[in-house]
């Protein structure tokens, strides 16, 4: 599994330390803007002390020149959930692997666990564009969309070897999309997940969220790395949080037809024929084998061809 490790990532697992008693780590890793920020609350509400991006925090730190180390908490009798996110702006964010990361690092093959998670490619590629907007209006480092889409690519071919590798290792794996919360409730898909992830369901990883501490805060059992602290990066990250932040509980965020129609068709065929609905296709049979619920399969992209060719008929 190790051989594949590119250089960023191992880069990054000299910044990992690994204590000599090791915590069970449950790691999800996604694409950028598939569902995996609420997880945070989910899995903290159920016990696990939830990161948010440590390795991700790593390596934005090295790109600015900075070090950053992170700690594995200690203790072989509690749970930890990482939630990473592959993407968007360069090959080393694209090709982010958190498990090899945590092996490069030393730390045990088996108390690692692994739930990859996908969401639909137009819908996701749509919110990177807005996320993309947003660091141009708020950060530095907006990248052209092309190269964006070309990233997007390369993040769903990522996520994708990484649960085939995982599977092969032997790692306990969890395929998730989030479209499991469009066609089910959200309590039945988390009662599945948790289960399958060693951990106890409590009411308050799918509601009640208002009531809770503010994710970040102390008692909120979530833990953000530093990634700058520049005042406008605040003012963005609400912008692109601001779904989350205003939820009081877990849900499905569907994007409205007009969110998705920002894309051209041009794009839309690029990432189909680049096979992500594929991928997607793999992720969602493995995901209603895993949780044992019922997930639909995409017709996002023949909604989306379409209503394009409706509008050039009407134009």
């Amino acid at each position: 599994m190790l051989e594949t490790i590119t250089r960023s990532n191992a880069e990054i697992a000299r910044h990992v330390e690994v204590p000599s008693s090791c915590p069970f780590v449950i790691v999800a890793v996604a694409p950028c803007r598939s569902g995996t920020t609420a997880q945070l609350r989910v899995f903290a509400e159920a016990g696990a002390q939830a990161h948010y991006q440590p390795f991700k925090a790593i390596l934005r730190e090295m790109e600015q020149g900075r070090d950053l180390d992170f700690r594995i908490p200690e203790g072989d009798d509690q749970t930890i959930f990482i939630k990473e996110t592959v993407g968007p702006y360069n090959k080393p964010q694209s090709t982010l692997d958190p498990i090899a990361i945590l092996l490069e690092a030393g730390f045990p093959i088996e108390k690692v666990r692994l739930i990859p998670m996908l969401r639909q490619p137009l819908a996701t590629f749509s919110s990177w564009i807005k996320v993309n907007d947003a660091v141009r209006k708020y950060f530095n480092g907006a990248i052209p969309v092309e190269d964006l889409l070309e990233n997007l690519i390369t993040s769903y071919k990522t996520v994708d070897e990484i649960r085939q590798r995982a599977i092969n290792a032997g790692i306990p794996t969890t395929t998730f999309v989030q479209e499991a919360l469009r066609d089910n409730s959200p309590r039945q898909v988390v009662q599945s997940l948790l289960t399958a992830s060693g951990l106890r369901f409590s009411p308050t990883s799918v509601k009640g969220w208002r009531n809770l501490v503010p994710m970040g805060e102390p008692g909120s059992n979530i833990v953000f790395h530093p990634i700058g602290t520049e005042p406008k990066k605040d003012e963005g990250s609400q912008v692109i949080h601001q779904i989350l932040l205003h939820s009081d509980g877990l849900q499905y965020i569907s994007k409205e037809d007009r969110e998705i129609d920002v894309l051209t068709a041009e794009q839309a065929g690029q990432l189909a024929n680049a096979g992500l609905y594929e991928h997607y296709e793999k992720f969602r049979k493995a995901a209603q084998a895993d949780l044992g619920v019922g997930i639909c399969q995409s017709t996002e992209y023949q909604g989306f061809m379409r209503r394009k060719s409706q509008a050039l008929k009407g134009g």
